[in-house]
């Protein structure tokens, strides 16, 4: 456990399932980064999003569909998605 807060504590994106082990934000930084993967029935469960917000992680989710034969492409693509909205790439 204490390797698991080690690790943690100096982690500035966490991606991850919905499930139990997402817990572990709560232990990171102020102003890291929480990417959630959720299907669309557990999107209406909310806590993640809500205690990330009290605990200032900034939250983003990815929808995908369970069993779906392009589930590994869909999770691709939102998680990039996401990191260029967090990190812009200047063109210029």
């Amino acid at each position: 456990m204490q390797q698991q807060l080690s690790i943690i504590t100096q982690t500035d994106i966490f991606i991850s399932i919905h499930g139990a082990g997402l817990t572990h934000f709560l232990f990171m930084k102020s102003n890291r980064i929480l990417i959630e993967l959720a299907t669309i029935e557990w999107q209406k469960y909310k806590h993640f999003e809500q205690l990330s917000l009290i605990n200032n992680i900034n939250y983003y989710c990815c929808s995908i569909e369970n069993g779906h034969p392009t589930t590994a492409e869909t999770i691709f693509n939102c998680i990039t998605k996401k990191l260029f909205q967090i990190c812009p790439i200047s063109l210029s």
